[in-house]
């Protein structure tokens, strides 16, 4: 029997398997081809906060719940608002920039702001806040600024707190946990699996690899959802099985499959 292309394909990939040059060209040519990935990703997330505001105005009219998990000072909460000027929302930050954040929606009656980290769980976290720059503040070990000091947090999980402010999910929720996204996510696994949050958006960058985390645990844990990653041009739907993980700055956006539609204005062509 005649030999099929793909059986004669691999034949010729065993036989440079078996070459100690041949593997050290390959994996030169791999590592550096993974970085015209990254910056492929990454280029377009320094253009992404463009975008946001244009997916947030999208969003906004109807946004009447949400969460955002890593607040900081709020910048993402404001840029909703405008959008959504009547949304109730929940802002979750265990940095001393809390205290600004407070002060910036002291006058925001349907704000509520916790003073803790998103998590898979309830209780105690530790957390590598940065002296010199809150955005690179984690709990995750070994992705922390050179500057950062270690402080135990309170940390809990999304589906706790929409359980304590009485809340079924969200509408929309973004997560910003520097490293720590995933584990957010599974926090609020029981609102996932009830479909009970429309949109998620959520920052994948270097530090999930530290954490061990994976776009592809991600897309498992989000199954029902349709996931978009969101690059200068607009919305494309995420092509994990050719690009997998490349540990770069990027942010994604899980839609409900009901509610990619209003969407639409900005979805482009698979990558």
């Amino acid at each position: 029997m005649a030999s099929t292309p793909s059986a004669l394909l691999h034949r010729f990939y065993h036989r440079l398997g078996r070459s100690r040059i041949a593997v050290r060209i390959a994996a030169t040519l791999r590592n550096q081809l993974d970085v015209v990935i990254r910056y492929h990703f990454a280029d377009s997330f320094h253009d992404a906060e463009l975008m946001d505001d244009r997916l947030l105005g999208l969003l906004g009219p109807s946004v009447s719940t949400f969460v955002d998990v890593g607040a900081n000072v709020g910048r993402w909460t404001l840029a909703l608002l405008k959008y959504a000027p009547s949304a109730r929302g929940i802002l979750l930050e265990p940095g001393r920039v809390s205290d600004e954040l407070k002060r910036v929606f002291t006058s925001f009656p349907d704000i509520t702001v916790r003073v803790a980290a998103g998590a898979d769980r309830e209780g105690v976290g530790e957390f590598f806040e940065s002296l010199s720059a809150s955005e690179g503040s984690t709990l995750v070990e070994g992705a922390h600024l050179s500057d950062s000091v270690r402080r135990l947090v309170p940390v809990v999980t999304l589906d706790a707190e929409f359980g304590r402010i009485g809340w079924d999910g969200a509408d929309l929720v973004k997560v910003d946990a520097e490293g720590f996204d995933l584990d957010v996510l599974r926090g609020a696994l029981s609102a996932i699996q009830r479909r009970s949050i429309r949109w998620i958006q959520f920052e994948y960058n270097t530090h999930w690899r530290a954490r061990g985390a994976t776009l592809l645990a991600a897309a498992e844990l989000l199954k029902g959802y349709e996931l978009f990653v969101i690059l200068r041009d607009g919305l494309h739907r995420a092509n994990l099985s050719r690009y997998g993980d490349y540990f770069a700055y990027s942010n994604y956006l899980a839609a409900r499959s009901d509610s990619v539609d209003v969407l639409s204005p900005l979805l482009r062509k698979p990558l």
